[in-house]
Formats: C-alpha cells, structure tokens, sequence
C-alpha cells in the first residue's frame, strides 16, 4: 500500500511493512514448548450434580423395584380392596429431574489449540498456559417498545428485545522454572455486551424471532472465541517473536524551479522498497535505511528555521526529523532516538511536525524496551 499526498511543498510516502516483533518478557532459555490446561470449574461442578442426581435416580429406581415386588404379591382381590377403601393404586416410578446447566461445555483440546505460541513447539513440561473459564452470565431479556410516526402523522410502534451478557475469563503462564509471569483476569471479559433483536411492527413477530436459548447458546461461542484470540494476541505480543505489521510514512518534498529535492524524493521510493522486504532481508533494508540517514542528515544541516523560503526551512525540518527517528528505531539506534528527539524539541521547528508524532514516540519507547529486554 502506498499514499501519495500534498500538503504546500511537502509530500508523504505511506507503506506498510512486516518486522518481527521482540517480547517484551522474554521467556528463560530452556522455556523452547509450551501446553495449554482448559478449567471449567462449571463442568466440574455440573459433573458432580449429575452423579448425585444419578445417584437419586437408582435409589427412587430401588425403592420402586421394591415396592413393585409387594404390588405383585398381593393378590387381584386386595388389589381392588385397597384401590377402592384406602384410594392405594399401582406404584408410580417417579424420578428427579434431571438438573440443567446454562453453559456450553467446551471440548478442551479444541479450545486449547486456539493458543498459538509464535515459533515454539507444544510439548508437556515446558511453559504452561492456564485458560479458566469462570461461567457465562447473561440478564433476561427486555422488551422496548418506541413510538414512531408515519410521514402522514400517524402513530405506530417498533419492538424489539435486548440482553447484556459476558463471559469472564482469566488466563496464567507460568515458566518451567515455576515462576508466573502473569495470572490475570482478561479486562474485556468483565464487561457486559449488549445483544438487541431487529426491530419488528408488532409484538408477536417478535416473539416468535425471539429464542432466547438459542440467543444464548450462540453468544456463549462468540464470546468465548473472541476472548481466546484475544489471549493469544496477548501472549504472543508480550512472550514470542512475533511478526508484525508497521505503516511508515517518509516525508519528502515537491521538486519546484526554485528548490530541487529530486535525491530526496528518490530516496523516499528506495526506502520504500527496502522496507518492504524489511522482515526477509533485514540486512539489505537496514544497508538503505544508512544512506537514507545520511542524506536526511545533510539536508537538516542546511536547516534555516528563520527563513520560510528556505529549501530546508523549520516545517522542512521539523519532518526530516520524523524520518531520521524512524530510520533509527528500525536501526536499533535507541541512544540516537533520544538525542534525535532532545534535538527536535530544542530546535525551531514546525510544532506540527512535533505533536503529530505522540505515535511515534510511544512505539519507540516500546521497541527500546523490547531491545533492551532482550540482550
């Protein structure tokens, strides 16, 4: 993807890229697999109240079988005597119900092998990924009734049903060395979502749309789908090398008859292209990204910040400075990112240029950070 655009004389090239992203907690050298564990302390629990109610049911079957055996011995005559004078009929064989349980019962290795570790193996007796599923939770629907009114005047209403729901989920890693590095309640999980029906003309459309059952049953899966792709974001971001996407945008300028910056704009196509084989041939990018810096070096020395007309003027600057930070993050020239940004803010230039480049800070504090934890 690239994008052109003009803003006076300056000009923007935006491309994405893929780089391998470092963890920002490496794991210890002997952590190379890793095994996923599913709880679902409501299937336990549930396990147990069917066993009891089994249990219930072989004695209510017992006592039945029992009684039976007495009916039968009895002869026709005392049958009918004891049905007419004492109202005592033919034993019933009446048995508990059985209990229900409002959760999905989830396949543990189906759910498990939503995690996906980036470039390790799954083994036992390596890191261990817990995933705990404390039980869905949903309220009872209600119902909304609207008014409207026709074009004409005329007065109607709109119905439709709502519920809120959530699912909440903690996850925990833990090194071979038994160390957690972290054991957490997934944030988004405690918050409650909002499902609504369509809108229908009258009441009883919409209770026949309406299967509350099945409403459940459905968002249960999604939920709970959705919470594991979001763990396992998580756990690849902050313990794998991970590969990732990164949009850069390289400023460079309008070539005019009073300023030429034909080697500028070249250069911002040449980065362009390196950049994009940046993951499979980081060598090579970085090779451009030297003689990108050079130029982009250069030309802030000519700077005038005083001077508007100038080929490198304070809003010139103030961009050729964006592109010299970025060029060193991907250097892993964090000391120089420093510098580059003390310079910046100590230099008059278009503080446009500064604050639109909040962004870009953040993330380079974060790969300084990443860089740092993995030497």
């Amino acid at each position: 993807m690239t994008v052109s655009a003009t803003a006076q004389n300056i000009k923007r090239e935006t491309f994405a890229f893929q780089y391998e992203s470092k963890p920002s907690t490496p794991f210890t050298e002997e952590a190379t697999t890793y095994d996923v564990f599913i709880v679902q302390l409501f299937k336990e629990g549930y396990e147990e109240t069917i066993a009891q109610w089994e249990r219930d049911c072989e004695v209510a079957q017992v006592q039945y079988d029992k009684e039976m055996e007495v009916y039968n011995a009895k002869s026709t005559g005392a049958k009918i005597l004891e049905k007419t004078l004492l109202d005592e009929s033919k034993p019933k064989l009446i048995l508990p119900l059985k209990p229900q349980l409002n959760q999905k019962i989830w396949e543990e290795t189906i759910l498990g092998a939503k995690i996906d570790m980036t470039g390790m193996n799954r083994a036992p007796g390596g890191v261990e990924v817990t995933i705990e599923l404390m039980g869905y939770e949903n309220t009872t629907s209600e119902l909304k009734k609207d008014e409207k009114k026709t074009k004409e005047g005329a007065k109607y209403y709109e119905y439709s049903r709502s519920l809120t729901y959530r699912h909440i989920i903690r996850y925990a890693v833990k090194q071979p060395n038994g160390e957690v590095l972290v054991d957490e309640i997934l944030p988004a999980s405690e918050t409650y979502k909002t499902y609504a029906s369509k809108t229908y003309k009258n009441q009883s459309d919409l209770n026949k749309a309406w299967n509350e059952t099945s409403i459940n049953n459905r968002l249960q899966g999604q939920v709970v789908d959705g919470h594991m792709a979001a763990i396992n974001n998580i756990l690849n971001d902050r313990f794998c090398f991970y590969p990732k996407n990164y949009s850069w945008t390289v400023f460079h300028a309008k070539t005019t008859k009073k300023a030429d910056y034909t080697e500028l704009t070249d250069m911002a196509f040449e980065v362009k292209y390196a950049m994009e084989d940046f993951y499979e041939k980081p060598d090579k990018a970085k090779a451009q990204l030297e003689k990108a810096v050079a130029l982009w070096e250069g030309m802030l020395e000519e700077a005038n910040y005083g001077d508007k007309k100038a080929r490198v003027n304070r809003k010139m600057a103030g961009f050729l400075f964006r592109n010299l930070i970025t060029a060193h993050i991907w250097l892993e020239d964090y000391d120089r990112v420093d510098r580059l940004y003390d310079d910046m803010r100590r230099a008059d230039v278009k503080n446009s240029a500064e604050n639109s480049g909040e962004a870009l800070e953040k993330f380079a504090a974060d790969q300084k950070a990443r860089h740092e934890a993995n030497q």
